[in-house]
């Protein structure tokens, strides 16, 4: 198990699976992740979500150290062909919508970007977001995100076209960041 100030990150277990589900069918939360038409996930859902929890680099679970609860996940996974030989991970991350606002998506983030580059030796770390989710991307871009590009009008909702904001941050700006905030180990 892996430490921040205030949560857990460990492996997901099948007593899990209730809370992700949860989560994963709140519209708002589905809506931010997912490029999927919106629709409540089935019983099906639930072997997918064991599949990435085995098939990803990184893929955790977030605990409350205080309350014990699942507030969310985090998971870095190899995006495509010579993504591995690149280094190249991309980042996802659900936080339950009671836990908004509360600074937890930060430090999820920065847990997860410290282990990508630190304990993984990540070059790179890429995020795709939809234009949909402003606090999201002001997150990325605060925690040292640059917009690399944007898929223009990839994702149809709520009845308009959306661009999908990709960004990312390569370790020697994570590294740069760091030592500009007094972090440096």
């Amino acid at each position: 198990m892996y430490h921040s100030s205030r949560f857990i990150y460990r492996e997901s277990r099948p007593s899990d699976i209730d809370d992700l589900m949860a989560m994963w069918n709140d519209a708002e939360i589905q809506r931010n992740m997912t490029a999927e038409y919106p629709a409540p996930k089935t019983d099906a859902f639930r072997e997918t979500l064991g599949q990435w929890a085995n098939s990803t680099l990184l893929y955790v679970v977030v605990i409350d150290k205080e309350t014990g609860k699942l507030v969310g996940q985090t998971s870095l996974r190899w995006p495509g062909i010579g993504a591995t030989k690149n280094r190249d991970a991309e980042l996802g991350m659900m936080i339950g919508r009671e836990y908004w606002g509360r600074g937890v998506g930060r430090e999820v983030l920065e847990w997860t970007m410290s282990h990508g580059f630190r304990a993984l030796g990540l070059h790179r770390i890429s995020i795709s977001v939809f234009e949909g989710n402003p606090k999201a991307i002001a997150l990325y871009k605060k925690a040292g995100f640059a917009q690399e590009g944007a898929r223009s009008k990839a994702n149809w909702v709520d009845g308009e076209w959306e661009d999908l904001i990709l960004m990312g941050m390569l370790e020697e700006d994570y590294f740069r960041l760091e030592k500009e905030k007094g972090i440096v180990q």
